[in-house]
């Protein structure tokens, strides 16, 4: 039997039904991930780029037998079905308004560093759309790289956008 893989992830959007997207999201990863625990809905102002369009964000903690790569193609997948589109980054600081973004934030406390998968994810220290949801699912994982607890990293998180709760729950 494999063993099952703790993974955590982070999803978003900021374009069309929010919400519907997201609940849309946590459906379509239940078909082949078992869940653990979710998150309460945030909403924030873009990071990394200006836009008028909020995000709603949020975190989910899974269990899966899936490889990380195979994880990321599931990912991928959804955000497509979602109306996602294919996007080329020009540079780690190209960033747009999406219908669904998921990102793979942690897989058990492996460091995975590939061409298109980076584990943990790189820069989710920097951001309180990501730390604060995280927290909300377990402030007490410990960044394998850091070797912080989410709940110390979002204490000394240099982001000082707005992150609200978001009131509809999904």
């Amino acid at each position: 039997m494999a063993k099952a893989h703790d993974v955590y992830l982070s999803l978003g959007s900021n374009i069309g039904n929010r919400a519907e997207f997201l609940r849309f999201a946590i459906q379509e990863l239940e078909r082949s991930l078992s869940l653990v625990s979710v998150s309460p809905v945030y909403e924030t102002e873009p990071w990394g780029y200006n836009d008028s369009k909020p995000y709603l964000n949020m975190a989910a903690w899974f269990r899966t037998d899936f490889s990380a790569q195979d994880l990321r193609k599931l990912t991928f997948e959804i955000e497509k079905a979602a109306g996602r589109e294919e996007r080329i980054k020009q540079s780690m600081n190209d960033y747009q308004a999406r219908t669904l973004d998921i990102d793979i934030l942690f897989y058990d406390q492996i460091r995975i560093l590939e061409n298109d998968l980076e584990i943990p994810h790189p820069r989710l220290h920097l951001r309180n759309f990501v730390l604060e949801p995280l927290a909300e699912i377990n402030e007490n994982l410990v960044h394998p790289v850091f070797d912080k607890t989410i709940k110390e990293l979002l204490k000394t998180s240099p982001d000082s956008s707005e992150i609200k709760r978001f009131a509809e729950e999904l």
